[in-house]
């Protein structure tokens, strides 16, 4: 099948290209940027994996519009040329900032680039998936059905509008040009860590954010930071690999007439829920919910909490229940979504932000002992068996260390044949590890296996072959400690 996925860039778009990649032949509609080629900024936001790959390869087409403008932003060569063949448009392109004060500021990329959409696949006489989000609920108070949209709702910003706008207009201009659509409403979605470069969002890894910001500060000394918020109402969060799924199942579907689904959570996360998550991993401070009421003497930082994120406090009152009936009637609605996952993907956030604002030293640091371990202490084990007993073991994969690069090992009959600098993540399977927890492995302080519970460490690839030698380099380890491991925390 091939199919068109406008927004590849986006919060979805990555993850989703990635599942897709393989099982489709994929076209990407990708706005050039700063000078950077819709291949280019492809380059930089796909980490590794089978994508990556594929992109530099050439199995991947990449056009460069622009959902925002009229036609996609292609002349009528390089549209006739993308609807050629065309089977499936997968539109998830749009502006989901809350920075814009006024509907106009949305309306290009979020109705016009929708209607574009709907007519580029009735060029290609295809269906068409378009992505919304479940908010266009707005402030409805109770249940709202997968087939409501007008329920007399009012809305928190241009954003929740805008899509609501863009519901209305496709659904019917697909009707009045004949064009399958489904239409797939996404909860809050929350990615399992952050990507490198992308500001933090939504809502509530905004709030944590600030928060984690002020650890370790005068500021912070064990204290409580108030926030206006009602503990008892729900925000729905769902996890970016369970969207990305449901949205690759659902291309393997016959796409007839017009259908809505609410790709949301089951279970809804309480506002007590979240705050409970932050606080469990938050450093020397606290945030309390209060009524608006009560902060009438907020302080400095209470206001500019507040200041900063006043744009997602309507959400910390929402009492909208989203009912997903016809979602489960389709698909296996199993999401992850509970208090365990919200605070792993908290965890990851922290780590990665705490990484970040580490001193350029402690940085440069961990970094130079995690090529050191590579370099030599591991370069000079070629040619020998790793542990004893393990001569079945082969294998050929790359272990990435953030701020240190990627190194590829090949393993042979339980033999290192190779360590070297890798340009990419290996296609086969990878180990994705921040440089303070990789030399806690391989100092033996740590197990491989505890990274990979407490989320410090991923997999990419093969997981089967991955964890059958995760096992064999806990031994290694065990039996070989990385001295230069023990200062991981160090300067």
């Amino acid at each position: 099948m091939t199919v068109l996925v406008t927004g590849a860039t986006g919060s979805i778009g990555p993850a989703l290209v990635e599942r897709l990649c393989g099982s489709r032949r994929l076209r990407l509609l990708v706005r050039r940027k700063d000078g950077a080629s819709g291949r280019e900024r492809l380059e930089g936001i796909l980490q590794g994996g089978a994508a990556l790959q594929a992109l530099r390869r050439g199995a991947i087409d990449v056009f460069d519009g622009d959902a925002a403008l009229p036609g996609l932003g292609l002349d009528d060569d390089q549209r006739a040329r993308l609807a050629r063949g065309l089977e499936v448009v997968l539109h998830a392109a749009a502006r989901t900032d809350f920075s814009g004060e006024r509907l106009e500021d949305y309306r290009p990329i979020n109705v016009g680039g929708a209607l574009s959409a709907v007519e580029l696949a009735a060029e290609a006489r295809c269906p068409l998936i378009h992505v919304s989000t479940a908010y266009v609920s707005g402030d409805h108070h109770g249940i709202f059905a997968e087939d409501d949209l007008d329920k007399g709702q009012g809305h928190h910003n241009p954003y929740e509008r805008s899509k609501r706008e863009a519901e209305e207009v496709v659904t019917r201009a697909a009707r009045d040009l004949g064009v399958p659509l489904w239409i797939f409403r996404p909860g809050i979605v929350l990615a399992d860590a952050p990507r490198p470069g992308a500001p933090p969002g939504p809502g509530p890894l905004v709030y944590l954010k600030y928060l984690a910001g002020l650890e370790g500060t005068r500021a912070a000394a064990e204290r409580e930071l108030r926030c206006a918020g009602d503990a008892r109402a729900v925000l729905n969060l769902v996890p970016l690999e369970f969207v990305a799924r449901i949205l690759a199942e659902a291309l393997a579907r016959p796409i007839q007439g017009q259908r809505t689904f609410h790709l949301t959570a089951g279970r809804p996360a309480s506002i007590a829920e979240i705050e409970a998550a932050a606080n469990e991993l938050l450093q020397g401070l606290r945030a309390r919910l209060v009524p608006a009421e009560d902060l009438v003497d907020a302080d400095r930082y209470e206001r500019i909490l507040a200041r900063r994120c006043r744009p997602y406090e309507p959400y910390l009152f929402l009492h909208t229940l989203h009912d997903r009936r016809r979602l489960l009637a389709e698909f296996d609605g199993e999401d992850g979504a509970n208090p365990a996952w919200l605070r792993r993907v908290f965890a990851a956030h922290l780590r990665a932000w705490r990484q970040e604002a580490l001193p350029r030293g402690a940085v440069n640091g961990q970094a130079a002992r995690v090529r050191e371990y590579f370099e030599r202490f591991l370069a000079a084990r070629t040619g020998v068996l790793l542990v004893a007993g393990l001569k079945s073991l082969c294998a050929d994969f790359t272990v990435s260390v953030a701020q240190a690069g990627c190194f590829r090992l090949q393993i042979a009959a339980g033999v290192l044949e190779s360590v070297a600098p890798a340009e990419a993540p290996s296609a086969r399977f990878d180990f994705a590890v921040d440089a303070e927890s990789f030399l806690a492995a391989v100092s033996g302080r740590v197990k491989p296996a505890e990274l990979f519970f407490e989320q410090k460490a991923r997999i990419r690839g093969d997981l089967h072959h991955a964890l059958a030698t995760a096992a064999a380099l806990e031994d290694f380890f065990a039996l070989h400690p990385f001295p230069g491991g023990a200062q991981a925390g160090e300067t």
